[in-house]
């Protein structure tokens, strides 16, 4: 679970709540500025159910002790032991793997990645412990094993690039320079997905910036958005790669109060824990939109006085604007009606002049 502190207690968020968001994003991702996903259809299978071992796990609250306090307190998804964290994911892996192998295989890189710096993309992370390697080595046999399973099928194909990619991947010095391909770009998109869910999911400032490297533009480039929250709810990202601006989803989240933590009753935790459940919609958009809506709202918090003048001040605009395009349209037809008039002067005054000469000459013999 996603756990932050609210005023009404602890909010927590389901892994698999979580990837609805991040498969959302992979749903609507791409726009003039980012090239669309590619194998769509795996790739949002993997990114709607990289969290699905969770499912069970997250029923209810796990609880610790807090230290400084000595209270119960809910357990974040990054407090688990690694007995329970390897369990889960392999459970989750397997799951997505007999639906998808693609999927399958780009969530499995995505376990491993999270107990080796991401590949190297993220090398402030902790050093990888060898509680895990276990993990990774079976991981590492799952994924050669998918990759000879994906090349059979027709709708699908590995290139000599994503085997030498997968190759690289697997060895111990992870220099995410040397990765290239679909699968690495397929890799990497899994994880802005998840890092966007979760900065929306765990959010406790309302205001704030941060960023996200390694957003990948197309399969072979990559560059870095901003994200800055609003409140916290709303948030702009530039540059904006989505379809749809703004993006709306939501999540279930539930909250359990201090109160009912501290008395430890696992059966009040979990009937709160149900009953406490609210729908949280989250709204992404561009700086254009921002621009376009944001200001407005400012606008009109102003004094009572300054408000009843915006309406004045924006019909005078408006009037100006109705007045000088029914000006152009006047003078235009009055100039389209000048030359009108010239033309078939012209025209008469040739016919007439021309008649009333031949008339003459009749007369005159």
């Amino acid at each position: 679970m996603i756990i932050t502190k609210s005023s009404r207690g602890y909010r927590c968020i389901t892994q698999d709540e979580h990837a609805k968001i991040a498969g959302m994003c992979a749903m609507h991702w791409g726009n003039g500025d980012f090239e669309s996903i590619r194998p769509e259809g795996s790739l949002v299978t993997a990114t709607f159910l990289h969290d699905i071992g969770w499912q069970e796990f997250d029923q209810r609250p796990r609880l610790k002790t807090d230290e400084k306090t000595g209270n119960p307190t809910p357990v974040n998804f990054h407090e688990l032991s690694p007995q329970t964290w390897v369990e889960m994911y392999e459970q989750g892996i397997e799951t997505v793997a007999r639906i998808d192998p693609y999927a399958g295989l780009v969530v499995s890189l995505h376990g491993v990645g999270l107990q080796n710096r991401r590949y190297g993309l993220t090398p402030e992370w902790s050093e990888p412990t060898s509680e895990f390697d276990g993990f990774i080595q079976r991981e590492q046999k799952r994924q050669r094993q998918l990759i000879e399973q994906i090349s059979e099928q027709d709708d699908l194909s590995m290139s000599a690039e994503e085997r030498t990619t997968l190759e690289r991947l697997q060895e111990d010095n992870y220099n995410p320079e040397q990765y290239e391909g679909q699968l690495w770009c397929n890799y990497k998109l899994l994880q802005i997905w998840d890092t966007l869910s979760h900065i929306l999911c765990a959010t406790t400032n309302p205001t704030g910036e941060t960023s996200i490297e390694n957003v990948p533009v197309s399969a072979s480039v990559d560059i870095t958005v901003s994200i800055h929250s609003e409140t916290a709810n709303t948030y702009r990202i530039d540059p904006y790669p989505f379809q749809t601006d703004p993006l709306v989803v939501s999540v279930a989240g539930r909250t359990v109060s201090e109160q009912t933590l501290k008395s430890g009753d696992t059966s009040a935790i979990a009937r709160e824990y149900f009953l406490n459940t609210d729908e949280i919609e989250f709204r992404i958009h561009s700086w254009y939109l921002d621009m376009i809506k944001i200001r407005v709202e400012h606008a009109w918090k102003t004094t009572s006085s300054q408000r009843s003048l915006k309406p004045l001040r924006i019909n005078i605009r408006v009037w100006n604007i109705i007045s000088c395009s029914w000006q152009l349209y006047s003078v235009t037809t009055v100039t389209v009606a000048a030359l009108l008039i010239h033309f078939w002067s012209l025209i008469l005054v040739f016919v007439f002049d021309k008649g009333g000469t031949e008339y003459v000459s009749i007369i005159g013999n």
